[in-house]
């Protein structure tokens, strides 16, 4: 029976760019898997902030205007009898005040929420820097690496 021998004979040029090849491919997969993973992380984040902040605005709104009407209640008996118009007016700013100060909170959480994929920015730098450094020659002693 002959005997079959094997040698090591290095792979050809056509097979390690082919390999390359499928490695970059799966490497493009994995990064756009992890992009839209980030994305849609930061989507959910974003509806459920909206909603939280959506139930309680009409909670507050009510409560709102139940306090307000209130007050101008309590502002008309004890302060201002015959002026009503005023006490309405007193009652609408202070609203506006602190709806204001709510609305200047909420526009800055929102503002913190990072919808650029950090993660997958970082992942991307890191692979390139592996490849350049694979691709690139040996740049101390003035050689090719092989």
């Amino acid at each position: 029976m002959p005997e079959t021998i094997q040698s090591d004979v290095p792979p050809g040029v056509a097979s390690l760019v082919g390999s390359i090849i499928n490695d970059i491919q799966t490497l493009v997969r994995q990064e756009l898997a992890l992009v839209r993973r980030e994305f849609r992380d930061a989507l959910h984040q974003v509806k459920l902030a909206g909603a939280l902040l959506g139930g309680a605005l009409a909670v507050f709104g009510l409560a709102g205007l139940l306090l307000g009407l209130m007050l101008v209640k309590r502002l008309q008996h004890y302060l201002l009898p015959n002026q009503e118009w005023a006490c309405y007016g007193i009652v609408a700013t202070v609203f506006v005040g602190l709806g204001s100060a709510s609305c200047y909170h909420g526009l800055r959480r929102l503002t913190q929420i990072q919808l650029v994929p950090q993660q997958t920015i970082e992942t991307l730098r890191e692979d390139v820097r592996a490849v350049s450094g694979a691709l690139s020659p040996d740049r101390t002693n003035g050689t090719c690496s092989q």
